[in-house]
């Protein structure tokens, strides 16, 4: 990570897919008291396929039918045509069958492909920093909220990264690279 600079940027790259339905997430209810929670059906999704750079926290998103490795490959060309003067550009991301297939292996060898990938280990969403993300796109768009229309769910989705700037300092303190590793001996005083 502390290698990621302007020739060669880094990206977290992963989909979300907030299916349009009520998302409890924290409340208080009294003892007794029963409360109902207003939902849909559940059965339509959005579908984003996003992109987190280090260390600079900007996000590059698209929405796509169904995230396939045609999508994939529509995301590494945007993250290309982002950094035209780089040399190479780093891709973190899970091993999803899209990010194995043979249209992604075969479009990352074609000639003056400079997106490399780097595959996290196998049930390691921790360490993708753009599930942070995702986690703060869901507390602050989708917990304890209803929409009554899918409009209005994607409306507040496509909100959600149009305000992102307004959120730099909580995503700064939320999106670090400070890891904690399991069983590990700690390192720092307590």
């Amino acid at each position: 990570m502390a290698q990621a600079n302007a020739d060669k940027p880094r990206y977290f790259v992963d989909g979300m897919h907030p299916s349009y339905t009520a998302h409890p997430g924290f409340g208080w209810i009294r003892r007794g008291v029963t409360r109902e929670l207003k939902s849909n059906h559940g059965r339509v999704n959005v579908n984003i396929n996003g992109a987190l750079s280090w260390p600079d926290r900007e996000v590059v998103h698209l929405e796509a039918e169904k995230i396939t490795s045609e999508a994939m490959i529509a995301l590494f060309e945007t993250l290309a045509a982002r950094h035209p003067t780089a040399t190479a550009i780093n891709v973190v991301l899970d091993n999803a069958s899209y990010n194995r297939s043979a249209a992604v292996k075969e479009y990352l060898a074609g000639e003056g492909c400079r997106i490399q990938l780097v595959f996290l280990p196998p049930y390691a969403p921790n360490l993708n920093l753009i599930e942070r993300l995702w986690w703060f796109l869901k507390k602050t768009t989708l917990w304890n909220e209803y929409y009554p229309t899918f409009a209005g769910f994607k409306a507040a989705i496509d909100g959600f990264f149009r305000n992102l700037g307004n959120c730099r300092e909580q995503l700064t303190s939320l999106i670090t690279d400070h890891f904690r590793f399991i069983g590990a001996p700690k390192t720092q005083p307590p």
